[in-house]
């Protein structure tokens, strides 16, 4: 613009020309109100004569121009939620589709125990007994629990004094299983003592697990007999005798004394042992 050239001889000389160089680029007035004005001078009018203005055409097309604009970034809006949603797995519960890797957390808090109770008397007539009995259960869960564990758990083991009585054994019993919660018991040594916990367990619908051998004619769903019956302890030795090389049956007859006794172990067999000796 001549307004700003460098030279100066090119810029207007005084701010009357600069005025009426302006009014000059106003939009005419009606021609009622029309009034003429001053002209330029020559020098002026022929260096800063205006161009001439090229109005774009203007089409009708702009609304519809603002419309596609919004509905396009509606749809980047909800383009990126599913995509966000895809990301995070969804916000809606179900399964997930097939194909779909689920990542599962792994949880680092340790595993709940599982308890059992160990049931001997240590004290008493019997601790001589029971002690060692007790001593092997404690080493084959501390074994079971160095090796892993049952079922991917430890085994925690709760040890009761039977104090060689019956009645401390039901007492006990009853205690480890409604107060300490315990999933089996392990004990007993003598037969009156596991009749006593016998009825503990049954009424409770639980388990004992009996260590050693027994009279037999006895069988519970709740107890699991670990040692021998009769037939393997008191049925074949009357028909045996030791000696060099396998045991021999003795010919002939042979004597046989069977003491009563007041326990329920002897007492219980010896009926069977007398008729297995009359055969």
């Amino acid at each position: 613009m001549a307004l700003l050239a460098r030279k100066p001889e090119d810029r207007p000389p005084s701010a009357q020309a600069v005025a009426e160089y302006l009014a000059a680029l106003e939009p005419p007035a009606p021609t009622s109100l029309r009034t003429p004005l001053p002209s330029l001078p020559s020098t002026l009018r022929q260096a800063h004569s205006p161009r001439p203005v090229v109005e774009a055409p203007r089409t009708a097309s702009r609304p519809w121009k603002a419309i596609g604009a919004a509905v396009l970034a509606f749809l980047l809006l909800a383009l990126g939620a599913a995509f966000g949603l895809r990301d995070r797995g969804g916000d809606a519960p179900g399964r997930p589709e097939e194909g779909t890797a689920v990542t599962v957390p792994i949880t680092t808090a340790p595993a709940e125990p599982i308890v059992v109770g160990i049931l001997h008397s240590l004290s008493g007539t019997l601790r001589e007994s029971e002690t060692p009995v007790m001593e092997m259960t404690r080493l084959a869960l501390d074994e079971v629990n160095a090796a892993g564990g049952l079922l991917g758990r430890p085994v925690k083991y709760l040890i009761r004094d039977g104090r060689s009585e019956e009645t401390v054994f039901a007492r006990e019993a009853e205690r480890l299983i409604t107060q300490d919660k315990v999933s089996a018991i392990f004990g007993c040594w003598t037969s009156a003592s596991r009749k006593a916990v016998k009825d503990v367990v049954e009424t409770h619908n639980h388990l004992l697990f009996y260590p050693v051998q027994y009279e037999g004619l006895e069988q519970s769903p709740n107890i699991v007999y670990l040692g021998a019956g009769p037939q393997s302890a008191i049925v074949a030795g009357p028909g045996l005798v030791p000696g060099e090389g396998p045991p021999q049956v003795l010919p002939g007859r042979l004597r046989l004394c069977l003491p009563p006794c007041r326990q329920r172990h002897p007492a219980r067999p010896d009926p069977c042992a007398r008729r297995h000796c009359r055969r």
